[in-house]
């Protein structure tokens, strides 16, 4: 038979019971606005004093548990989920960093609102017209020289807002670097926060809040993996360490580890490319004896530039560091590097071509081209466009649109175009202008050197057409990225928004399932203090009425 007042125990534990499962719907209603809060819920187990079958124990005895226990609170979360989410994360965070540079390109080759180089060729053109109807007017040689002079520092001036817009996201990139870090220092920080607290016996679920949320908005910086490993403290006391990984190109690469993390940094070659290495901590061996101190192994930067797959980090790289078509092999990203190299590459062929155009051959006597020992024709040169930068020798740099100018001979008269090539020309003769109009509109083959990696240089064909055309096309291949990285993106919001519902169904608060949950739990505690009421009343019958004779 069982103790009396084993019911009353039963009917306490469920009182208790339903009275902290009301603080805990209570808890989650009053945090139901609280950014990062996860629904929690009280962990229950049946209670039971049975020792086990004795073998005088009859067969018919029915053995009653003795009620319910609270063995602690836990939150409401699907693993799944959360991986899912954060995979989602990084690649909208790449895309959209890939989408925000793009945007700022269009400010400098979108020209359908302003007067710019396509309109300022056509102004040469319209000089070039006017001076083939006044040959060897000064003044008209003068308005093709101040229109071209227009050109070039319109060149100069589109390459210093493609240094400005490389040199804003470096920046960007280093802030996000510094975010990185605090973060990566905060999770650390917390984890053994967590841990002091599970020692103590508090579950600390809040702090694992503020740890998933920090988790949450690294995921957006750079691809991760999240593992949580048990580690026993005690023989009774256990607690789940979260395991931070990168997901790189060749495997996964460790940025939190039990007691230590690491720190990344960004540093920039002679190349110009942007690289981003961590810093691991440093190997702690036992001392050698006679010596008593441990050893102490600093160790070396890691590169990681190339094992970042995605997240913000990511698409500021690929902007940065790709050029597309004027990298080797199958590279497709466009980043600023291959509108700088589009825009010097129109301005070298653009200089090359006038200046190519200008040089006024040399005859012999007889009216014959002069040949060179190689049976080429010799040409005075008269350069119209050169670099306005020199080497330390004193040498002019080849000529890209930021150092692209009016040469200081035709700037200072010494020369002028060209108004014929032919010998003797007679006065007023303009084949030559007539010449450089038609080359506004020819179509030329615009080629780029690819070095690879391992040395060996191949020539590819970008483009062939006009110079115009060949902006057109630098700006038409911006669109295109333009509206391929927003639907990218698009869809990754998409899904991303549609997982993070899926996780809010089952980690936020519904205030009509807690609703219901008040019902219910209110239910259960009447039902508990109408069971110790009936028990109390069995008892004072069998102590105060049984064995009374009428």
């Amino acid at each position: 038979m069982r103790s009396t007042f084993a019911g009353f125990t039963t009917a306490q534990l469920a009182m208790r019971a339903s009275q902290k499962a009301l603080d805990v719907t209570g808890q989650n209603i009053a945090n139901i606005n609280t950014k990062g809060y996860t629904r929690q819920r009280l962990d229950l187990i049946s209670f039971s004093t049975g020792r086990g079958v004795s073998k005088y124990e009859s067969s018919l005895n029915v053995k009653v548990g003795s009620g319910v226990l609270t063995t602690g609170l836990s939150q409401i979360r699907d693993p799944f989920l959360d991986i899912r989410y954060r995979n989602e994360v990084a690649n909208a965070g790449t895309q959209d960093q890939k989408l925000a540079i793009m945007k700022d390109l269009e400010t400098v080759f979108d020209e359908v609102t302003k007067n710019g180089i396509q309109n300022q060729i056509s102004d040469i053109a319209t000089m070039l017209q006017k001076l083939s109807s006044e040959v060897g007017n000064s003044e008209f040689d003068s308005m093709v020289k101040s229109s071209s002079d227009v050109l070039t520092k319109m060149f100069n001036q589109y390459a210093k807002q493609l240094d400005s817009i490389r040199s804003e996201h470096e920046t960007n990139l280093d802030i996000d670097i510094g975010t990185i870090n605090d973060l990566l220092s905060n999770i650390h920080k917390l984890n053994e926060t967590i841990k002091i607290n599970h020692i103590h016996g508090n579950s600390a679920l809040e702090l694992q809040d503020q740890r998933n949320s920090l988790i949450d908005e690294l995921s957006g910086y750079m691809k991760i993996e999240v593992k949580y490993e048990i580690e026993q403290i005690t023989d009774q006391v256990s607690v789940e360490v979260p395991k931070i990984s990168l997901v790189g190109e060749s495997g996964k690469i460790p940025l939190i580890d039990g007691n230590f993390k690491t720190e990344i940094s960004k540093e920039t070659d002679a190349d110009g490319k942007t690289n981003i290495k961590m810093t691991m901590p440093d190997i702690i061996t036992a001392p050698v004896p006679p010596a008593t101190d441990p050893v102490v192994t600093p160790q070396a930067p890691q590169e990681i530039t190339e094992e970042i797959t995605a997240g913000t980090v990511k698409g500021i790289l690929d902007m940065l560091n790709r050029s597309g078509e004027f990298d080797a092999g199958t590279e497709t990203v466009r980043g600023i590097g291959y509108y700088q190299k589009s825009l010097d590459l129109l301005a070298s062929k653009f200089a090359e071509a006038f200046n190519k155009a200008n040089r006024e051959p040399v005859f012999n006597a007889d009216g014959t081209p002069q040949l060179d020992g190689s049976g080429n024709p010799v040409f005075t040169e008269k350069n119209l466009f050169a670099s306005s930068e020199k080497d330390a020798l004193g040498n002019p740099l080849p000529i890209t649109a930021k150092n692209i100018a009016i040469s200081e001979e035709w700037n200072n008269g010494q020369i002028g175009i060209t108004a014929s090539v032919k010998h003797n020309s007679p006065t007023g003769s303009n084949d030559n202008i007539l010449n450089m109009i038609s080359m506004l509109s020819e179509k030329m083959e615009y080629k780029v050197s690819v070095t690879d990696a391992g040395g060996v240089t191949t020539e590819k064909s970008l483009f062939t057409g006009s110079f115009q055309e060949m902006f057109t096309n630098t700006g038409s291949m911006l669109a295109l990225d333009v509206k391929s990285t927003t639907a990218l993106l698009d869809n990754y919001v998409t899904i991303s928004d549609e997982v993070a519902n899926m996780r809010d169904n089952i980690s936020a608060v519904s205030l009509d399932e807690e609703g219901m949950n008040i019902l219910h739990y209110q239910k259960s505690y009447n039902a508990a203090a109408r069971l110790m009421t009936a028990l109390d009343e069995a008892l004072n019958t069998i102590i105060n009425s049984m064995g009374i004779v009428g």
